[in-house]
């Protein structure tokens, strides 16, 4: 077999490189240092801004459970306010009862009765919760006591109440007596037990609900105070040391362009000996000026 010589191919006639093919680079350990930094930088830097993000989220959060809870709540202390007002009402139109022409004793009775069905219909939502009257419902344990423990019984009361007014409709038109014993039930709970109850009751729905606020409150000036913590704490393990890397390298730089100008003067001192020194001055005067052109 005849040995054939083959010229070494030239580079126009090499197999392109893939795009994706691994180039063997020389290991730098400055450039090592540098990715690495860079990666813990950009991680410090994803890690602030998601801790931001979530902060902002949860201060977001907080403020509406504040608007909710006022919006809610505000119509708690409205309904039990109105419970009061109710029994007065109910009581006056109980007396309409007694006296009048046939026409307002009718008129009366209608609004006695609406009076009343709003009144045990508010006092369950309060207890149990009304969707459609804004009530949510779930009574504290001071609140529970009030209207099911002795002395106050909220619910005995309310509910003792709204018997007397079905007794009071019950009666026919006309026949109703000043001494009626219902009538006599009515307006002394209203003047008295009942109305002190109904206003022990407002005057806890009002506390409990400044707590909760104040307590959405606290918890939103806690998640403001962490993401300006949070803030901090990026200008000091992100930000700074991003600036003095950014320096540092700055000045690697510098020097190595100072220090590459006066190699290349050296270079020329050794290969033409009629201006050794030459480039060397005008080297040094390049730098000095360049160093001005930096100050300035």
């Amino acid at each position: 077999m005849e040995n054939t010589f083959k010229p070494p191919l030239t580079r126009s006639q090499r197999a392109p490189r893939a795009p994706g093919a691994a180039q063997n680079k020389p290991f730098s350990l400055e450039g090592f240092a540098l990715t690495t930094t860079i990666r813990v930088i950009r991680r410090r830097y994803t890690l602030g801004l998601g801790l931001i993000a979530l902060l902002t989220i949860i201060a977001g959060g907080c403020l509406q459970l504040i608007i909710a809870a006022q919006d809610r709540n505000t119509n708690v202390v409205n309904v039990s306010g109105r419970q009061r007002m109710l029994s007065q009402r109910v009581a006056l139109y109980a007396l309409q009862l007694t006296t009048g022409t046939s026409q307002s004793r009718n008129d009366a009775r209608t609004q006695l009765s609406n009076a009343a069905a709003l009144m045990q219909r508010s006092h369950r939502g309060l207890i149990a919760g009304d969707a459609e009257l804004g009530l949510p419902g779930g009574l504290s344990s001071r609140l529970r006591a009030l209207y099911f423990a002795p002395p106050k019984g909220i619910d005995r009361q309310v509910n003792a109440f709204l018997g007397h007014i079905a007794d009071v409709l019950r009666v026919s038109d006309g026949q109703l007596r000043a001494d009626d014993p219902a009538l006599a039930a009515i307006l002394t709970a209203a003047a008295g037990p009942l109305l002190e109850a109904q206003d022990t009751a407002t005057r806890q729905f009002s506390q409990e609900i400044a707590q909760e606020v104040n307590q959405l409150r606290i918890l939103q000036g806690l998640v403001v105070a962490l993401t300006l913590t949070t803030l901090v704490l990026e200008a000091v393990w992100i930000f700074r040391p991003l600036e003095t890397e950014v320096r540092e390298r700055t000045q690697a730089l510098i020097g190595a362009h100072d220090a590459t100008i006066e190699g290349w003067s050296r270079a020329l001192d050794l290969r033409d000996k009629e201006t050794e020194g030459h480039s060397l001055r005008v080297t040094e005067m390049t730098l000095r000026l360049g160093a001005h052109r930096r100050a300035g």
